[in-house]
């Protein structure tokens, strides 16, 4: 099982089975479970950016984040409005996922 998931606006997902955070598509995420240490889960959620810390994951507003950076750092990955219905699926998803 996975120890984190994102989830993406076009349904899709990426996870750390399917490689290092620095490889997952970068535009587009809607949600990111995480399995953390003491064997609870962290959702992150309605945010501009997610950034893994080498970790864990975190996230953040635009308005606190130089865009320069985006050319600068791959492990940076944004998110993206989409329509509610969408969210909701997409929510929904993140919520019953079920990381190792």
């Amino acid at each position: 099982m996975p120890d984190w998931t994102i989830h993406y606006g076009d349904g899709g997902t990426f996870t750390s089975d399917d490689g290092p955070p620095e490889a997952a598509p970068v535009d587009g995420i809607q949600w990111i479970v995480e399995r953390l240490p003491n064997g609870n889960t962290q959702h992150h959620r309605d945010r501009d950016f997610y950034y893994w810390t080498g970790d864990c994951w975190t996230a953040g507003f635009e308005r606190d984040f130089n865009t320069w950076v985006r050319n600068l750092a791959p492990q940076i990955k944004y998110g993206v409005c989409i329509a509610n219905a969408d969210y909701e699926r997409i929510a929904a998803e993140a919520i019953n996922a079920r990381l190792g």
